[in-house]
């Protein structure tokens, strides 16, 4: 027995019972009879008091010559126990209570990650507008401003999400996981959107075809002839390299000494973009191939924009050997709703392509301060199209393929500009160049 040891007769409150008894190892009840020790301030049951002395940790016999010297290590009085307060009903502590309050301090959002999912609905939002949507002439997927910018926010959203949940697994008081991966959703399906105008812009068909040019030609010679001069005078125009490449058509209006003059959209040339000078044009049309029925290609130069903003460019080119379009035109040509037209172009890749249909309507678009005949008509066009011609049942060209709508939101809706308000605002320089018969040089200062 350790009889060294003092202790302090008490009768046990509810402050100390369910205090573990060091001798025993079974709690005091609250009521009982027990023994605080003076030396380390253990609770002891009086039975084991009175049969062992106390069994505290410092008080075995085994600690008890170490004691000798000084006082126990670790020792809690009387006086510590009487300033020890009683939790209040409820009130949990250790481990269980560390996590709610951890919990409860999760309510913080990321700003971060809140930026990301409106960056990412912004983009795709515009994307989708501009993917739907789009009214953009049919030869083109876009212009360049509103490419780079559906670009620039797409990857923006994607950067912002990433580094918000970064943000997020190193700051536990943050959350917003949901709105982070979001925004990059957003932001991917955005690029998605924003790069499939361009890949549909190619000259690859649809489950990567690909025809012998050789074998075009010769189907163009034993073509009906009301047509075949339409396919002989029409040419593939290639604009821009890489991402930055748009195709669409053109017509071979005449040879003059060593060149052949094409005409087309300028939306084909700059790839949707508007521009209002030549100057501008031929910055903006960089690489243009022309490539003719026969398989010969090569660089063309723009050396006319119409003006007003009409959507109308003329090329240069080397005339190739042989090459001698025949484009039948005759001034004033009888136009009427419901007459039947033909479409010659190249839409998808597609090269070469006779589409036939109706004149849905005729209608009148100002271009600055001239009003000009737009044909509305039901001729099943496509990208690829634009700057192709419009021509007639008996063969003669009456307009230049010029818009769509996109086939998401409409069906059939497609335009061409009337040749004769091309004749009309042509300078008479450029008449006498483009020597088709039935063409009257225009007087300068006319707007037709």
């Amino acid at each position: 027995m350790n009889t060294q040891s003092k202790g302090e007769f008490i009768l046990v409150d509810a402050l100390r019972a369910g205090a573990l008894c060091p001798t025993c190892g079974k709690a005091v009840r609250e009521g009982e009879e027990g023994m605080i020790c003076g030396r380390c301030g253990s609770l002891n049951h009086t039975s084991c008091w009175k049969a062992d002395g106390c069994g505290g940790y410092h008080c075995r016999p085994d600690r008890a010559a170490a004691m000798e010297s000084g006082p126990a290590d670790i020792v809690i009085t009387k006086a510590d126990l009487s300033g020890v307060s009683q939790l209040p009903p409820g009130v949990r502590h250790g481990s269980a209570a560390l996590a709610e309050e951890l919990a409860r301090r999760e309510t913080r959002w990321s700003v971060m990650a809140v930026i990301a999912l409106i960056l990412g609905a912004g983009a795709l939002g515009f994307s989708l507008w501009n993917f739907s949507f789009d009214t953009n002439p049919s030869g083109g997927g876009g212009t360049t401003v509103l490419f780079l910018f559906s670009l620039a926010g797409s990857l923006l959203s994607v950067v912002v999400g990433a580094l918000s949940l970064a943000m997020i697994q190193q700051n536990r008081e943050l959350k917003g996981n949901l709105f982070a991966f979001a925004g990059m959703g957003g932001g991917i399906a955005a690029l998605a959107l924003t790069f499939i105008p361009l890949w549909g812009g190619s000259e690859r068909p649809v489950g990567g075809v690909k025809f012998d040019m050789g074998k075009v030609a010769d189907t163009i010679r034993t073509a009906e002839p009301r047509i075949r001069a339409a396919l002989m005078a029409n040419v593939h125009i290639r604009s821009g390299s890489g991402f930055s490449e748009g195709t669409g058509s053109g017509i071979a209006l005449c040879n003059r000494d060593t060149f052949t003059y094409i005409l087309t959209n300028a939306h084909v040339l700059t790839l949707g973009e508007e521009v209002d000078t030549l100057a501008a044009l031929v910055r903006k049309a960089r690489d243009v191939g022309v490539t003719f029925f026969s398989g010969e290609s090569a660089r063309a130069t723009p050396v006319w924009l119409a003006p007003d903003g009409i959507d109308l460019a003329i090329l240069r080119v080397a005339t190739p050997p042989g090459f001698s379009p025949v484009i039948k035109y005759q001034p004033n040509r009888q136009l009427s709703m419901g007459q039947r037209v033909f479409a010659i172009g190249n839409p998808m890749g597609l090269n070469w392509t006779y589409t036939e249909g109706v004149i849905s309507a005729l209608r009148t678009n100002r271009y600055g301060s001239r009003d000009l005949t737009v044909i509305q008509m039901q001729t099943p066009l496509n990208h690829g199209n634009s700057g192709g011609g419009l021509y007639d049942p008996e063969g003669y060209l009456i307009g230049v393929n010029t818009w769509i709508y996109a086939k998401t939101v409409s069906e059939g809706l497609n335009f061409s500009l009337a040749i004769d308000e091309f004749f009309r605002v042509l300078e008479p320089e450029w008449a006498k160049i483009l020597t088709l018969p039935g063409i009257q040089p225009a007087e300068k200062g006319s707007d037709g």
